[in-house]
């Protein structure tokens, strides 16, 4: 390692409003967001970290821009202002020049949505039931009622900007592509295309300026149609979708999943999505409309909500997958030597631990105290019951299983599942010696996709690589189109479990979203999690078949 990079990965994070960075969350390219502590006052928060003065402008891939200071700037200022409960709360913004001493960058602390995505819970093909769609919706309608009141537009309403709180409320995010069009009570119309094609308003495609609030709406519409139904409703809004050609003539309403609407959900949909913004209904009459008026299911437990929002997950068995019943540890621990008591999600203590390491010289990533754990997070399965030591630790991504089978089996299968996705372009960065053939694994050494890190290497524990370091395991990195060639950004993660009783090793197989749509982002999730070399090595107990549903 150059003597460069290595004054590079020695620089620290500095404390935002007395919030330390820690562990990676989410993000990619140009940004990652980390989990920020604050130990005064024992609370939590999200910060994103943009690289502002990366060279070049690719990012983590080809053809991503880098961000603009300008841009940043009317994004920060924006969402300063949004202040209300269904919106993800702005709590500061600070930026760091170049130095010695700290990573640089615009460190912009947000509210931690411990709850995460809101369609990383929803089935695809499935959907959720009208009341339940109703909860989310009204909350979602009273953010976006609340950014329109402050002449802003958010240009950019779809599924993965819509996150959950603690206690699962709708908090919308990400002001990226907002734009002013109502000052001093002068409105203006808008004249820049932006967005993604399967949520874009149909105007966007034609030329000429248009009108900021029906845009929204549109998007609004999108996003009940895929609470409803489990799937975006086209492509694209345009006639190279056939989907969206049949909607013009009507045709689209005779077929699944349309021809499963009804009454005044069939009625809000269809003037939500009305192609002429001039017909398409307003936010004054969506608060009369009949389905949007208030129901009691608003006043459900928090338990209740998280059950019925994972209902679809649950019936089809991926809930016993993702967080089994009877945790992979005790699997582990049958494989040799006496079994060990293995502690539940109700009685695992919850403890904060800054340098501590497990017994055998991993970092722990635990749950901190201060992480929010209420009802709706423990029953929705995002605090793991299972990890060494037999911590609680935090997982946000309920795309996740576990294996009997250590990270130098698993590894090479998932590496050749992805490979075999078309302009996929995986990279792997080992976090121990990489497999060798004579252990039944691929051969990987020469291949120049690998990126070998020894444990001792710093840049491993560096906080740019999150700490996500183990006895054995690594990360495999990818780019790739879904269905719809939208692009869908992350990795896979793989760390070893090891059972301290019986020394087996098991693996914990997680798929990070960096950016992409949560629903087509599980559908690859089971692509490669069910794919015939792979799904035996998936730890599935009392299950009779190793195939999904949705697969």
């Amino acid at each position: 390692m150059s003597s460069h990079s290595s004054q590079a990965y020695s620089l620290k994070f500095k404390d935002v409003r007395g919030f330390q960075i820690r562990q990676v969350i989410g993000g990619g390219g140009f940004s990652k967001v980390y989990l920020a502590i604050n130990p005064k006052t024992e609370t939590s928060a999200a910060c994103k970290v943009i690289n502002i003065f990366a060279s070049g402008s690719s990012g983590d891939f080809p053809g991503q821009p880098r961000p603009s200071r300008k841009e940043l700037e009317k994004e920060v200022k924006v969402h300063r202002m949004m202040k209300h409960e269904n919106i993800l709360e702005f709590m500061d913004a600070v930026l760091v020049e170049q130095n010695d001493r700290y990573i640089p960058g615009l460190f912009v602390l947000l509210e931690l949505a411990a709850g995460g995505d809101l369609f990383d819970k929803i089935a695809p093909n499935y959907g959720v039931e009208d009341n339940l769609a109703h909860f989310f919706f009204y909350q979602v309608l009273q953010g976006l009622n609340f950014i329109h009141s402050k002449g802003v537009a958010h240009r950019d309403l779809k599924p993965e900007n819509i996150l959950l709180d603690s206690f699962g409320n709708v908090k919308i995010s990400d002001f990226g592509l907002c734009s002013v069009f109502r000052l001093n009570g002068q409105e203006r119309t808008l004249s820049g295309r932006c967005g993604s094609l399967p949520y874009i308003a149909p105007e966007l495609n034609e030329p000429g300026n248009y009108r900021a609030e029906p845009v929204d709406i549109w998007g609004a519409g999108v996003v009940l149609f895929t609470l409803l139904c489990g799937n975006t409703p086209w492509d694209e809004p345009t006639r190279h979708s056939p989907e969206y050609s049949a909607y013009l003539t009507g045709e689209l309403w005779r077929v699944e999943p349309w021809n499963t609407l009804h009454g005044d959900a069939k009625d809000l949909i269809s003037r939500l999505l009305a192609v002429d913004p001039k017909r398409r209904i307003t936010m004054q009459e969506l608060w009369v409309h009949p389905w949007c008026q208030q129901r009691p299911s608003q006043m459900m437990g928090r338990a209740e909500l998280a059950q019925r929002l994972l209902k679809g997950l649950t019936d089809a068995g991926e809930m016993e997958i993702t967080e089994p019943a009877v945790p992979v540890g005790v699997a582990l621990s049958q494989q040799s030597g006496p079994s060990r008591p293995v502690p539940s999600s109700q009685n695992a203590d919850v403890r904060m631990d800054d340098d501590e390491e497990d017994s055998d010289g991993s970092p722990a990533i635990r749950m901190p105290a201060t992480m929010p754990a209420g009802q709706f997070t423990q029953t929705i399965g995002m605090i793991s019951q299972w990890a060494p030591n037999g911590q609680k630790i935090l997982v946000p991504e309920l795309t996740r299983c576990y294996s009997t089978y250590p990270p130098s089996n698993i590894l090479p299968i998932l590496l050749e599942i992805i490979r075999s996705i078309p302009d996929s372009n995986p990279t792997v960065q080992y976090l121990n010696p990489p497999p060798s053939s004579s252990s039944g694994s691929l051969e990987t050494t020469q291949d120049p996709a690998i990126v070998h890190l020894q444990p001792t290497q710093t840049y491993v524990n560096s906080p740019m690589n999150g700490g996500e370091t183990s006895e054995e395991g690594g990360r495999i990195k990818f780019l790739l189109r879904d269905s719809r060639k939208q692009l869908l950004d992350g990795a896979l993660v793989i760390t070893a479990l090891k059972d301290q009783t019986s020394g087996a090793v098991g693996s914990s197989i997680i798929m990070k979203r960096a950016r992409g749509d949560p629903l087509e982002w599980r559908k690859l999730w089971y692509k490669v999690r069910d794919h015939p070399t792979m799904s035996p090595k998936v730890y599935r107990p009392r299950q009779d078949r190793s195939d999904s549903t949705f697969f």
